[in-house]
């Protein structure tokens, strides 16, 4: 047992983690954050947005065809899919998919952009960024050129 420290656990397992000694009033202000954030609705298997189906395990079809994605990937859509139509912050993010959210949000950043190029060929954004506060999974809205494209509305 130790006196002082983490007491070490299962990573895949832990969602908070609190250093020895603590006070009373800081587990129960982490106890009612995390019973918060795990809303008491049942989790969704199947997300479909437009043409879109996601899964919580990150895979993606698009009008029946699979987008080919990588696990860290999967992994930022996977935990999108779990707050569909809500707003997650880049440190949510960091902490869910990297395991601390005391990393660079500049991460966050690339790997939205990544995913993003990959699922927006279609011309149809699902990833929305709410400025000042992180990014949303919602309905499809059709958009038109960005950096590095030629003007105009991609084709579908």
């Amino acid at each position: 047992m130790l006196a002082q420290g983490v007491i070490h656990a299962d990573a895949r397992l832990a969602d908070e983690c609190l250093r020895r000694p603590f006070a009373m009033v800081d587990l129960i202000v982490r106890v009612r954050a995390l019973a918060k954030r795990r809303k008491s609705r049942p989790p969704l298997r199947e997300v479909r947005l437009g043409d879109y189906r996601l899964s919580h395990e990150g895979d993606v079809r698009h009008r029946g065809v699979e987008i080919v994605l990588t696990g860290t990937e999967k992994r930022v859509l996977g935990f999108l899919v779990s707050r569909v139509g809500e707003v997650v912050a880049k440190r949510e993010l960091l902490k869910e998919v990297w395991g601390s959210d005391t990393g660079d949000p500049n991460v966050v950043e690339v790997n939205i952009s990544t995913l993003r190029r990959k699922l927006e060929r279609r011309g149809l954004r699902i990833i929305h960024t709410v400025r000042g506060q992180g990014y949303r999974l919602d309905e499809p809205v059709r958009f038109t050129g960005a950096r590095g494209r030629s003007g105009g509305a991609m084709s579908s």
